[in-house]
């Protein structure tokens, strides 16, 4: 296998490593002096043989990951998709060594570089577009949640609005409408000079009170003997 990482460190506990790296499934295992190798088979061919796979090291200085080419993938998305299947053992036996956090960083770097580097213009450009429409729909979206919140405390003042203006509404009523005792002295005051005459319909319309309430209050009058029935 041509396909070589190398990670510099220094290894604390052999036993603590081998027993972690043991209960791994589906990896095959072996040691060889003080150095111990985990292999993981992704894909084999029509006869069952190994196609690709990686091979994992582990020895006193540090840890060496050994990967076939794949027919599928550029060697730079290789190389990262291989990365991010052993992230997670190195990750599991990180107490059992001193890493060197620079020789780490550095192939993480370059792996990163490498696949952005691979991705055509149009791709990126492509992405870019989908980030900064993603951001616009989420502005958008955070301005419609606070017109929605507007329209409702807009809602709760309207309501308010409508109850205070019903109720003024009432109280003009209240005072502009004649009270009862000030209505039947109009009637009477009308009959007296109309020499006993009095046209509902013509009272209504100068003192601008419903022919019910006429009606009513000429029936009160009637009932107390102020007037004689017409």
């Amino acid at each position: 296998m041509a396909n070589r990482i190398e990670i510099t460190g220094t290894l604390k506990d052999i036993y603590s490593l081998r027993s972690k790296l043991k209960n791994l499934s589906n990896f095959y295992y072996l040691e060889k002096g003080n150095n111990t190798q985990i292999g993981y088979i992704e894909r084999k061919d029509l006869q069952g043989n190994p196609k690709e796979y990686f091979i994992i090291e582990f020895t006193p200085t540090g840890i060496v990951i050994e990967y076939t080419d794949s027919e599928t993938e550029n060697p730079t998305l290789r190389k990262w998709n291989v990365l991010r299947k052993v992230m997670p053992i190195l990750t599991m036996v990180a107490n059992e060594y001193n890493l060197d956090p620079q020789s780490l960083m550095e192939i993480i770097n370059y792996s990163l570089e490498g696949l952005l580097e691979s991705i055509p213009e149009s791709t990126k450009a492509g992405l870019l577009e989908r980030e900064e429409l993603k951001s616009k729909i989420a502005q958008l979206e955070r301005k419609i949640a606070s017109l929605e919140k507007d329209k409702r405390e807009l809602e709760k003042e309207l309501f308010k609005l409508g109850e205070e203006n019903e109720k003024l509404k009432f109280k003009l009523r209240k005072y502009e409408s004649m009270s009862d005792d000030m209505l039947k002295k109009k009637i009477m005051d009308w009959i007296k000079e109309s020499g006993g005459d009095f046209d509902i319909g013509e009272f209504s319309k100068t003192y601008k009170v419903p022919e019910a309430r006429i009606q009513e209050m000429l029936e009160e009058l009637i009932r107390e003997r102020y007037i004689k029935p017409l």
